[in-house]
C-alpha cells in the first residue's frame, strides 16, 4: 500500500466550513457591538449639545 500524506477533500471542506462559520458569528458580533456604540455616542453627543446650549444662554442671557 502507498503511504498518502495529505488531507481529503471531506477534511479540507469541514475545515472550510468550521472557519466559515466562526468568521460569520465573529463578524456578526462586531457589527452588532459597532450599531450599540453609534447609538450610544449619538444619544451622548445629543446630550452634550444640550448642556452646551444650555451653558452658553445661561452665560450670555443678559447680551441678549
Amino acid at each position: 500500500m502507498k503511504d498518502n500524506k495529505g488531507f481529503t477533500l471531506i477534511e479540507l471542506l469541514a475545515v472550510v466550513t468550521i472557519i466559515g462559520v466562526l468568521s460569520t458569528s465573529a463578524i456578526v458580533g462586531i457589527s452588532r457591538n459597532i450599531d450599540n456604540n453609534h447609538k450610544t455616542y449619538c444619544s451622548e453627543n445629543g446630550e452634550l449639545m444640550k448642556i452646551a446650549a444650555r451653558d452658553y444662554f445661561n452665560d450670555n442671557k443678559t447680551k441678549l
